[in-house]
C-alpha cells in the first residue's frame, strides 16, 4: 500500500471474547505499523449477563453446543 501513497493502519480488537491468539502473526507486523487496539462490544457481553456468567471469562472456540 506505501507504494501507492496510502499509510496502513491495524485496527484490532483489544481482550477479544475469543480466546484465540497467533503470536506469529505479531512478527509479520513491521515495526513502523500503527497498531490501534480498542474494546468493542460483542454478544458474548449480554450472553454472560443473562446467564450469570463471570466478567472475566472467556468463550472457548469449538465449546458451543453445536460444535463437533
Amino acid at each position: 500500500l506505501r507504494e501507492f501513497g496510502w499509510e496502513p493502519v491495524i485496527f484490532t480488537p483489544k481482550n477479544g471474547e475469543i480466546a484465540v491468539l497467533d503470536e506469529e502473526l505479531n512478527n509479520e507486523i513491521p515495526a513502523n505499523i500503527e497498531v490501534i487496539r480498542t474494546s468493542i462490544w460483542e454478544p458474548f457481553h449480554l450472553y454472560k449477563k443473562l446467564m450469570g456468567k463471570k466478567k472475566d471469562e472467556k468463550l472457548l472456540p469449538g465449546m458451543d453446543k453445536g460444535a463437533k
